[in-house]
């Protein structure tokens, strides 16, 4: 392949990486344009409904996992976390750093799992005197709800048993899990005081809809201001944000990496496999791998770009001294 078209292809990679960018950084210019506007509304004008609500978060009948037999009298939201362990995808896009590991979803077709998440909410929730919608307590931060020690007969039956705060069911162990076991999680919103971000409208607190389409909506224990809730809000989206950051950030180091391709020579053909798994890697797993991996992969083609400028460099100073 020539050097023009290893360029060409370089100049498409960089630009798909500045066109998701931009894509992306409009849509952070939305979300901070609504949440301007909550401010401003919630401040101001009293008739919208938009606003922070606090109070007592209570229902008239807890939320229970009926199936496993989880849920506490103060559960206002009881979630369950269902993984598998399982062995790499072996489909033709696996790929050398994938390993055995606990997963959500069945890593051949990304299925559910036969025995699937699920959350389950309260009847009738309210937040002092206004109902509470689910999307808004869907937002409330969550804590862990041990299993009982005696699980329902029908799961016992079923060889499922309590584990380090897990119910699990297969062969393994928890510290040492053999290939097929289930491991389920649960966590629940208990009762008590909280402040919610969101609108009232027909005595129902729900998620705010910003003039430009983007839904806010924040929970939190305690009674908190708006930039409290605004933060709690923001956190969960940032973690998403970072992700897709690096991700855009380390493609566009790939089509640098060919762009500025300065040599056929070996140094420059392992800088360019540096850069190319990261960038690869990275835009796979964007959403399912640790964040840790995306910062290290971010380093790695970072420092396969600065490298190959210094050596440019340096090439360059002992041509000038040459001649």
């Amino acid at each position: 392949m020539s050097v023009s078209w290893i360029r060409f292809f370089g100049a498409c990679f960089f630009l798909v990486s500045i066109g998701c960018s931009g894509y992306f950084a409009w849509g952070e210019i939305q979300h901070a344009r609504a949440c301007n506007e909550f401010k401003i509304i919630a401040g101001t004008d009293v008739a919208s409904g938009a606003g922070i609500f606090h109070g007592t978060l209570f229902a008239r009948e807890a939320a229970f996992d009926e199936d496993f037999g989880m849920g506490a009298q103060n559960s206002m939201l009881v979630r369950r976390r269902v993984e598998m362990y399982q062995q790499p995808y072996q489909g033709k896009n696996s790929n050398f750093f994938d390993w055995d590991d606990w997963s959500d979803t069945l890593r051949q077709n990304g299925n559910a799992l036969s025995v699937p998440a699920a959350t389950h909410y309260a009847t009738n929730v309210h937040l002092g005197n206004s109902v509470l919608s689910q999307n808004v307590l869907a937002t409330a931060p969550v804590l862990p709800l041990p299993p009982r020690p005696e699980l329902p007969a029908v799961l016992v039956e079923n060889e499922w048993r309590v584990t380090d705060g897990y119910i699990y069911q297969g062969f393994g162990e928890l510290n040492s899990p053999a290939i097929g076991d289930l491991r389920i999680q649960f966590e629940h919103v208990p009762s008590g005081p909280y402040s919610a971000l969101g609108m009232i409208e027909g005595g129902e607190i729900h998620a705010f809809s910003a003039a430009n389409g983007v839904r806010l909506a924040a929970m939190g224990q305690g009674r908190l201001d708006i930039q409290a809730l605004l933060a709690l809000e923001a956190n969960v989206r940032y973690k998403v944000s970072l992700r897709s950051v690096i991700g855009f950030v380390l493609l566009g180091a790939f089509g640098a990496l060919l762009l500025f391709w300065p040599s056929y020579d070996i140094f420059t053909a392992t800088a360019m496999g540096a850069g190319l798994s990261a960038g690869v890697f990275s835009t796979g797993w964007v959403a399912h791998q640790p964040l840790l991996l995306q910062i290290l992969l971010l380093v790695v083609a970072v420092g396969a770009i600065v490298a190959i400028l210094v050596r440019r460099m340096r090439q360059r100073h002992f041509a000038n001294a040459d001649h």
